[in-house]
This record gives structure tokens, sequence and C-alpha cells, in this order.
């Protein structure tokens, strides 16, 4: 499923683990989870240090 379709159906119903190994994408990813109100709730990992960086950052602007 997209992910808009995963947080629609899992929404308050248990927590996300989402693991970032696209390029570009941790930004993306941060918004969408903003936006649905569920970043609190979602563990957000990478094994690539600049991505966890990028998510740090990114998460609580």
């Amino acid at each position: 499923p997209y992910m808009q379709e995963l947080i629609e159906i899992t929404k308050d119903k248990i927590g996300l683990n989402c693991e970032i190994k696209a390029r570009g994408i941790a930004e993306k990813i941060i918004k969408i989870l903003n936006e649905s109100d569920i970043i609190n709730t979602t563990i957000i990992s990478s094994f690539k240090r600049k991505r966890r960086k990028i998510c740090s950052i990114t998460r609580y602007r």
C-alpha cells in the first residue's frame, strides 16, 4: 500500500516503524507523518547517519 493508505489503516490502532532507505525521501515522510498527526507514535529509523540527522532536524520544525 501507499504510505497514506497505510496510515489510514493503522492510525489509532498501532504505531509505525518507518525505515528510511531512499535518498531524498526523509523530508517527504516527515511531512506526511506530521500532516497525518502520527509523528509522535512513529519510530523513524535509518542505517544511514545523514538520513537520521535529517529526520531528527525536520521532525521538530
